[in-house]
This record gives structure tokens, C-alpha cells and sequence, in this order.
């Protein structure tokens, strides 16, 4: 998979859905700017997909060494789904198969490595102890504005019988976000979460990241910029 560096800290994501979310997060709060080097490519989407993006990262900064000087971090986010532990541990496992960054052993904690690869770190959705997805935090920025429609999703999913433990968090959350999209935006019912972020024919935008819900996720943020020195 190719790549182009800039002199910005780099963020890894899921997949594209994520990105957009970072991007619309970055540009509405006022963050510091990142770079996603990867965020096209088809081949690098997924939780278990970090390691080969890490790794030409690797080979980059090894061919041209004066880039390790440029990014300040690396920031790595994924998915808590049902089990946060467990996918911090899987992202961690696949930086430690690289073998050139440094490994963080706990959540937003900075990681270095011995031959000055830039430092990197790792952050949780909804949280570093909440199961659940980006859509876990989407599904309670829409429910702020459309309780009713919310609560008809609620009893839809009770009429199908589903429960947390058949699906687990992660799953049932996506499929109530999706329904409650369904039902409150008319403007395009079948939006998708990678849409969700921008304004549609003149619609707003389905979700608001400046929404309160959101408020971990730019701390976390932030929390990385300041500890890799990138807040300017």
C-alpha cells in the first residue's frame, strides 16, 4: 500500500467511517491537524489491519530517516467492542509483530521506541472500559434530539427479541443506530455511519460532533497531542 507523509502526527483507524469521524471531529473542535496516511486504502480496514499499516510505516522512516524527526506520534484508535481489554491487546500484539514502535501497556499511555521511531498511542470507543463502537456514542447524540424515535427503536429491538447477550454491544448498537438513522432522517433514511458526519442536499449532517457525547474522544485526543508535544 502506498504512502505520503507529511510533518503531522499520523492516526490509524478501523476503517473509513472512523476517519471521517476524526476528520469532522478535528475540523468542527478546533483540534490539532493529523495525517491519514491510509484512509483509502481498501486493504488496510479493519482491527486486525494496524500491523501492515505500522509496518510501512516502518519501512518508510527506515528508507528515509529524517521523517522519524518530522511526526511527533502515532495514534492508534479502535473499537472497544465487547471486550476493550482484549482490543487493546490486539492492537498491542500487532505493534509488538512490527517490531520497531514502542508498545503502550495501558490506554493513552505514550510508548518510545530505542531507535527513535515516533512514539505511539492508543485510545478506545466509546471508552478504555466501555464496550461498544463509534455508533455507541452516535446512537446517544441522536437520542438527545429524537427521544420518541429512540424509544420505538428500543421497542422494536424488544419485540425481536434481541438482548445484549445474543448479540453483544458492539452489534446491537449498530443495529439501533442504523434503525433510529432510519426513522429520523428522512433526508436519506439509509445514510451509512461514514455519512453520517456531513450535511446531505442541504440537510444537516445526521450526527453533530460537537455533541457532548463526543467530548471523550477529543480529550483523548488532545491528551495524545499534548503528551507527544503536538498541540502547536
Amino acid at each position: 500500500m502506498p504512502v505520503t507523509l507529511t510533518d503531522r502526527p499520523i492516526l490509524l483507524c478501523e476503517g473509513e467511517a472512523d476517519y471521517e469521524f476524526f476528520r469532522k471531529l478535528i475540523e468542527r473542535r478546533n483540534l490539532p491537524p493529523f495525517q491519514f496516511p491510509f484512509s483509502k486504502e481498501e486493504n488496510s480496514q479493519g482491527k486486525d489491519r494496524f500491523m501492515p499499516m505500522l509496518d510501512v510505516l516502518a519501512t518508510e522512516f527506515s528508507r528515509a530517516p529524517e521523517r522519524k524527526r518530522l511526526i511527533s506520534g502515532v495514534f492508534i484508535v479502535v473499537d472497544s467492542t465487547d471486550a476493550p481489554e482484549q482490543a487493546f491487546r490486539n492492537v498491542v500484539n500487532q505493534i509488538r509483530q512490527v517490531g520497531e514502535f514502542g508498545c503502550p501497556t495501558a490506554v493513552l499511555q505514550i510508548a518510545t521506541s530505542l531507535n527513535h521511531f515516533p512514539p505511539v498511542g492508543i485510545s478506545l470507543i466509546p471508552g478504555p472500559d466501555m464496550p461498544g463502537a463509534l455508533e455507541t456514542l452516535c446512537l446517544a447524540a441522536r437520542k438527545d434530539d429524537y427521544s420518541i424515535e429512540s424509544r420505538c427503536v428500543e421497542e422494536l429491538v424488544k419485540c425481536c427479541g434481541i438482548v445484549d447477550t445474543d448479540w453483544g454491544r458492539e452489534k446491537l448498537d449498530k443495529a439501533k443506530f442504523a434503525s433510529l438513522i432510519a426513522v429520523s432522517y428522512p433526508a436519506n433514511p439509509t445514510r451509512g455511519t461514514r455519512n453520517v458526519f456531513s450535511d446531505y442536499k442541504g440537510e444537516p449532517a445526521a450526527i453533530d460532533v460537537t455533541s457532548r457525547h463526543f467530548n471523550g474522544v477529543a480529550a483523548a485526543v488532545l491528551s495524545f497531542c499534548e503528551q507527544v508535544n503536538a498541540l502547536a
